[in-house]
């Protein structure tokens, strides 16, 4: 009698031969007797009753799975099944079914499978039920991942072989089993999947192999002894639509392993068939269409994919399919291909534009599933930021992905209420709102107030990718009056971050924007240079100047202090890259151009910074620190300043460089001579030899126009006088003053120079840039 219990009792009870078993007899000719007595003895019941039964057993059953020519006992087959069903009950909740994974069930079905294969007389139901218990266990990664370690691949390819009539040999021992449904003396055993028996025995079998295809590490259990064959030809010619959907799923999976053969296209070819199909099963196409996505994922089959028609194929699945998964797919395959790595990708991408392919894209971001929605964003961004610049198909997937109004829609995703969307969306914006053509309908749209409020983000991947979005953005004139419309510099002067990936985009930002002359005193004025120095100053270190701070300016100034002292601390500091400090001395020339930010910078320490910067050894730093400086130094007090901050010995040192920079640094020695109490040591350090040396090289004649204007106002001290004799200017002064290479107001200088030196006179003339200075 059985009745519902511990299953775990049976187990026990099987284990330790409470149990009574009968065994047949066999025949000694059978080759396989030995496989049957374990089979019987433990393997099955065992198996199955490892902690899964639900059966309380009182009276231990007798079973005979086998008989020798004759019928199993219907009580004794009667009972198999009941133990069978209820297996396959305790398995359907969900913690039975954890607790069969984790057993040794799994390996003692394989073997129950490969044994039952090699009987005489099979009894199809129990078959078919043992059948139903691999394919819910294999649902298990766990127990999918164990059957793959035994020989069950192998035993269900077997059964299919033969389901769909392949070629028999000595090894399909499943024709016993088929031959007992057709009627005798006809060869219908090609016909077995049309049967109901061959319909239900390749549904389950073809979904266990697609369960363990999805875990498998390699495609060599699914492709050996040309399975893979079989595969196909079942995708190809079966009637039944399961077993063909799980086909599909297999060939999907075992694509994406590393090192799939390309079995000359056949996978391919069904799998693009089934894509292309007329009216297809919508599941089908589904996993047709993932296989196509994962074997785009392989850039060396991508020229194969193109001419065997990738595209259309993804073309028709973005457009037509009913199943949001397959448009979701088809999306990401379609970035494979438009960012290949190919050597000739630039043909893919136009055959690609020929196709409407980006069109088809845009579109599917009116669809109203989610996971559609947030495929396509990022397929898009890939897309758009993957494309070489000077790519020729760059322009015509931007010009029909505007067609198809992708700036607008991705922008309004950008602001809905769905997490992964927005996130994948707004990642999207960042990339085509530094785009010629895109990024103007973007920012009509509100993709300026997205991306400056992500600046606050705690992620700093997230803020970091916002801020480099807007400093592409402010490169061009009009997008950065739109930022600024939308408030950007309210935001981003309140940031205090000290992150490196926060920090450049974010000076690079300072830098585009401070181009604008209307921009200078406020990004000066309400903390800019404050936030240049929080990067590299800790608050606690701030303090001090803080307090001092407060004792000296009123609230309102206290950010402008700031800002300087910070930018110095910032540009000299060993922690921050080049590129950062590059850009921080841009912010700085840019507000050294016009008068009042420059009174803001030299007011507030940012001259030491400058000075230190002339020292380094990249020529790009040193050029513009020596260029702002000589911008800065235009009034007296900033030069004393500068003298004072030892800005004179480097300075000379780069006034020897025969290029811009030596320009630059003879203008900032030539006003240093505006101030006479400094004659003497500019004469100590140098500077007449310097100025003579650039008179006599006849290097540029901006350049010869601040050496003479240095020396006329030095002649104008008797400190001078002697030095400059001694090192033969009054030779180079008069070849200026009498030759027609210079213009007359430089020969103008040259004889007041003269005078100085021969008739004791005392003028000096205000050195200043020869060219108004632009900003960077």
């Amino acid at each position: 009698m059985l009745r519902g219990g511990n299953g775990m009792r049976i187990f026990q009870a099987l284990r330790y031969g409470s149990v009574r078993w009968k065994y047949a007899g066999f025949k000694v000719a059978y080759p396989r007797k030995d496989l049957l007595k374990p089979l019987v003895g433990s393997a099955v019941m065992a198996g199955m009753g490892v902690g899964m039964g639900t059966a309380l057993c009182e009276d231990p059953p007798q079973l005979m799975l086998f008989s020798e020519g004759a019928e199993p006992l219907m009580s004794e087959r009667n009972k198999t099944k009941m133990y069978l069903d209820d297996l396959l009950t305790s398995m359907e909740q969900d913690e039975g079914l954890k607790q069969a994974s984790r057993s040794d069930l799994p390996a003692e079905l394989s073997v129950m499978l490969k044994s039952l294969l090699a009987s005489e007389n099979v009894d199809y139901d129990i078959y078919i039920r043992i059948l139903k218990v691999i394919s819910r266990l294999s649902e298990k990664q766990t127990a999918a991942l164990k059957f793959l370690k035994t020989d069950a691949v192998d035993s269900i390819y077997e059964v299919l072989k033969d389901v769909v009539g392949w070629p028999w040999d000595s090894s399909n021992y499943a024709k016993k089993m088929f031959n007992r449904f057709f009627v005798p003396g006809r060869d219908d055993s090609r016909l077995a999947e049309k049967t109901p028996q061959g319909v239900l025995m390749s549904e389950l079998c073809s979904k266990i192999l697609a369960n363990m295809a999805k875990v498998a590490l390699d495609y060599h259990p699914f492709v050996k002894d040309n399975r893979i064959n079989l595969c196909n030809r079942m995708i190809k010619l079966s009637e039944n639509v399961e077993t063909k959907r799980n086909m599909l799923l297999i060939l999907a999976c075992i694509v994406s392993k590393e090192g799939f053969p390309e079995d000359n296209g056949t996978t391919l070819m069904n799998i693009l068939e089934s894509i292309c199909e007329e009216n297809p099963d919508p599941v089908s196409q589904w996993y047709a269409t993932g296989g196509l996505r994962n074997m785009c994922k392989n850039s060396s089959m991508h020229k194969n994919l193109v001419v065997k028609g990738a595209i259309p194929a993804l073309v028709n699945v973005l457009l037509t399919s009913p199943e949001p998964k397959a448009q979701a797919l088809a999306a990401s395959a379609v970035a494979d291909l438009a960012t290949s790595a190919y050597a000739r990708a630039e043909v893919i991408r136009m055959r690609m534009v020929d196709s409407l392919t980006f069109e088809a894209l845009g579109r599917v971001l009116k669809s109203s599933n989610q996971g559609v929605l947030r495929s396509a964003s990022k397929a898009i961004d890939a897309i758009l930021s993957g494309v070489p610049l000077d790519d020729r198909a760059r322009q015509p997937i931007a010009d029909q992905f505007k067609k198809v109004d992708v700036p607008r829609q991705i922008t309004r995703l950008s602001l809905g209420r769905l997490p992964p969307v927005v996130s994948a969306a707004t990642s999207c914006l960042y990339t085509l709102a530094a785009i010629d053509g895109l990024s103007e309908p973007a920012l009509e749209a509100g993709a300026a107030r997205v991306i400056i409020g992500a600046c606050n983000s705690f992620d700093p991947g997230m803020a970091s990718r916002a801020l480099d979005a807007l400093a592409q953005m402010s490169e061009s004139s009009e997008r950065a009056d739109y930022l600024v419309q939308a408030g950007v510099l309210r935001v981003v002067l309140a940031i205090r971050s000290t992150n490196p990936v926060i920090t450049y985009p974010l000076t690079l930002l300072l830098a585009n924007l401070t181009r604008k002359e209307e921009l200078r005193a406020e990004v000066a004025h309400e903390g800019g240079l404050v936030l240049l120095n929080a990067v590299s100053t800790p608050f606690s270190k701030m303090l001090p100047d803080l307090k001092r701070t407060l004792m000296v300016f009123r609230w309102v100034h206290i950010s402008v202090n700031r800002f300087l002292s910070i930018t110095a601390q910032m540009l000299t500091s060993g922690n921050i890259d080049e590129g950062t400090k590059k850009e921080a001395l841009r912010v700085l020339h840019n507000l050294s151009v016009s008068g009042l930010s420059r009174v803001m910078v030299v007011q507030y320490g940012s001259l030491l910074p400058l000075i230190e910067n002339v020292k380094n050894e990249n020529p790009e730093l040193k050029l513009l620190a020596v260029k702002t400086l000589s911008n800065l130094m235009e009034g007296l007090e900033s030069s004393m300043k500068a003298f004072e901050a030892g800005g004179l010995a480097p300075l000379i040192a780069c006034g020897k460089d025969d290029g811009e920079l030596g320009c630059r640094a003879v203008l900032c020695v030539g006003e240093f001579t505006n101030l006479q109490e400094l004659h003497s040591e500019i004469v100590r350090q140098g500077g007449v030899e310097l100025f003579a040396e650039v008179i006599r090289a006849g290097r540029s004649s901006e350049a010869v126009v601040y050496a003479v204007l240095g020396l006329c106002n030095l002649a104008a001290s008797e400190v001078a006088r002697e030095r400059i004799r001694e090192a033969g200017a009054i030779g180079l002064l008069n070849s200026v003053a009498h030759t027609m290479l210079y213009s007359g107001e430089i020969s103008a200088v040259a004889e007041a120079g003269l005078a100085n030196l021969q008739k004791g006179e005392k003028t000096m003339i205000q050195v200043l840039p020869a060219s108004p200075s632009k900003p960077l």
